[in-house]
């Protein structure tokens, strides 16, 4: 599997897979596992990241956030709610050294996934807008639309990141 299409399997993922009885340590567990995969496939990753001057501080303050925490399980692995612990955050890392190795032209065909993947979630929130949600969301505290990212202001972010992506690429 190329690295743009991890990384566009992970975007997708982490937008994508929900779960009822809580999706955030679903989204946390399958990043992390394209982020290993990505690693086994290119273990020259860890040497990237060492060497980034923007990556390795955020790894050197997840081993100290994990290091110090007052409960060093939660650090490792998150609440169990939320799932974002130190793990999830090298995952992350390891995927934008991923992302920093792709050349130009694969890098463009990641932000075209990117803007796919937000017209799909952009659909499904005014589909929830307009009152025809599928899914009985238990535990939504009110109707604004959130589509699969559990949260308004999630999704607010998420369709600006999108937005972004398109204006990069002119479309």
């Amino acid at each position: 599997m190329t690295s743009q299409r991890l990384l566009l399997l992970a975007l997708a993922w982490a937008a994508l897979a929900v779960s009822i009885a809580g999706s955030e340590p679903v989204k946390a567990a399958g990043v992390a596992a394209i982020a290993a995969l990505a690693l086994a496939r290119d273990p020259s990753l860890l040497a990237q990241l060492a060497r980034s001057p923007v990556l390795l501080p955020g790894a050197l303050a997840l081993a100290l956030a994990g290091a110090f925490a007052l409960e060093p399980a939660v650090a490792v692995v998150g609440s169990v709610a939320r799932a974002q612990g130190v793990l999830v955050g090298l995952a992350a890392l390891l995927l934008a050294a991923t992302a920093a190795g792709l050349s130009a032209q694969a890098r463009r065909q990641v932000y075209r996934g990117v803007g796919m993947l937000g017209g799909v979630i952009a659909a499904y929130a005014l589909a929830q807008r307009l009152g025809l949600d599928p899914v009985d969301w238990h535990g939504r505290p009110d109707e604004r639309p959130m589509a699969t990212l559990g949260n308004a202001n999630v999704l607010a972010g998420w369709l600006l990141f999108r937005a972004v992506a398109m204006l990069v690429i002119g479309l």
